[in-house]
């Protein structure tokens, strides 16, 4: 981690996980913030729950330029403690995915 940005995702066994405490059933809305400046994206895999949302990780114009982009919804049918996980799946050549800074987690009308 570099100023609070999730940096060097060189290797497919780099993750970032954390533990989620969802307080009421329904509908959540999972954000990336995200940069990357390589020359052909990358993929990523977001893991949250039961739900898998694999995303390609597009260039964003320069490693401080940072673009949210929406991962997906996912719903929850108990309140509890749930993982998040991002894990690369594609790395460009010479490069490391994208860089993370921030990941967000917000209720969904759905």
């Amino acid at each position: 981690m570099t100023n609070g940005v999730i940096t060097n995702w060189l290797g497919l066994g780099d993750s970032a996980g954390w533990l989620v405490r969802i307080d009421q059933p329904g509908a959540c809305e999972l954000k990336l913030v995200y940069s990357s400046n390589a020359a052909s994206p990358g993929r990523y895999r977001v893991t949250f729950g039961n739900d898998r949302f694999g995303r390609p990780a597009d260039k964003t114009g320069g490693t401080e330029n940072f673009k949210t982009t929406t991962v997906g919804t996912t719903s929850f049918s108990k309140p509890g403690l749930y993982r998040l996980w991002i894990r690369p799946v594609e790395i460009p050549a010479g490069s490391q995915v994208m860089r993370v800074k921030e990941a967000s987690i917000a209720r969904s009308g759905n």
